[in-house]
């Protein structure tokens, strides 16, 4: 499966990526442009014009069912990429190389099919969201409905099959398959009452989660989701700040949910 890419691959790395467009993208270790586009003007121009290449790396897991299935991915959904593909596991460095002649950084980071195909449940942070569907969130300083809409449907695209569910310091937002959506802000809490954040956001998954395996409605599992983010706030540790469920699902009590600056 390996070609002409190991000189290529040996050489940047050997660089250090200096003076290089290096990126990361989710599952993606690196995409790198390493020839740029020439010919963008006149038609001329445009008639003999060769497009970007792009070195990309994906990683995968140092098992042999891993190697196997990074493979079978690759045929299934990119074997037009094959003969410009380099794989590393028989010499212990589990990531596969591959170059792609493409108009723009979007379009080659499309090529490396991600994990979402295989996902039920996508939960993630808005930077996250961002990266994964360069779409912003936010302009000045507000949430985007908009924009939140586009990127689960995006996601909706790239292969999440149930739910997803985006979550930001002011709220989070819920999208369905069923086309049920929910907007939850966060609680509003006194400066005193936040130690520290480590953990907050995988506490709100935790939450998820959880009602989730509950059963719960959208709208009380989106609750109970930003009650445990807040209540991880109270605790510098990733877990000292959290209780029991109903202690939990209690803190919307305790405080009111913030106003949230759409537009």
């Amino acid at each position: 499966m390996s070609s002409t890419l190991g000189p290529i691959r040996e050489n940047v790395q050997a660089q250090g990526f200096c003076g290089l467009d290096d990126e990361t993208y989710g599952e993606i270790n690196y995409l790198l442009c390493i020839s740029p586009a020439i010919g963008n003007g006149s038609a001329i121009e445009r008639r003999f014009r060769t497009m970007a290449r792009f070195l990309i790396e994906v990683p995968h897991e140092a098992e042999k069912v891993a190697c196997a299935r990074a493979v079978q991915v690759l045929l299934k959904t990119g074997s037009h990429f094959l003969t410009h593909a380099d794989w590393g596991c028989l010499d212990g460095d589990h990531k596969a190389w591959i170059i792609a002649d493409v108009d723009s950084k979007e379009e080659a980071r499309s090529i490396v099919p991600p994990a979402l195909r295989y996902t039920s449940y996508c939960i993630i942070n808005d930077f996250e969201a961002e990266k994964l569907t360069v779409t912003p969130i936010r302009e000045n300083e507000k949430i985007l409905q908009a924009s939140l809409k586009k990127i689960a449907a995006k996601l909706f695209a790239l292969g999440v099959s149930e739910l997803v569910v985006i979550h930001f310091p002011e709220g989070a937002y819920l999208a369905a398959r069923d086309q049920t959506e929910i907007l939850q802000p966060s609680l509003e809490l006194p400066q005193d009452y936040i130690v520290g954040s480590t953990g907050a956001g995988d506490s709100f998954c935790a939450g998820i989660l959880y009602g989730l395996y509950q059963g719960w409605d959208y709208g009380r599992m989106m609750r109970f989701a930003v009650c445990a983010g807040a209540m991880n706030l109270r605790d510098l540790t990733t877990t000292g700040g959290m209780s029991s469920w109903p202690v939990v699902l209690q803190m919307q009590e305790r405080f009111p949910f913030r106003e949230i600056c759409w537009t």
